[in-house]
């Protein structure tokens, strides 16, 4: 549809198109692995790999998320996990769900 492409080309646009990822790849249980002050974070898989779905739950601006997912790009250590990609939902299709490597502890 069209006015889907054109949303999702404007997404793409705003958050750069190296890390925006199509959502319909990504599938998200209800198993909460973590919440917090401004989002909850479920267990998900992307093309078969165990990820973290971070989905915002308050309005923040789109500097800060766009802050957050260059650093997460950039940084690499053990105890930080790397982000997959951004992808949006039909129910919120300003906020960005960021998908995440899955830590897992013992």
């Amino acid at each position: 549809d069209l006015l889907d492409f054109e949303q999702k080309t404007l997404q793409k646009l705003e958050y750069g198109d190296s890390f925006v990822i199509d959502g319909a790849t990504v599938s998200i249980s209800s198993e909460v692995l973590g919440s917090g002050s401004y989002c909850t974070v479920y267990a998900a898989q992307y093309y078969g790999k165990h990820c973290a779905a971070k989905m915002v739950h308050t309005r923040i601006d789109k500097t800060s998320i766009k802050e957050e997912c260059k650093c997460l790009l950039t940084l690499r250590h053990p105890c930080v996990m790397q982000l997959v990609g951004i992808f949006f939902t039909d129910a919120d299709p300003v906020s960005p769900v960021l998908l995440l490597e899955r830590m897992w502890m013992n």
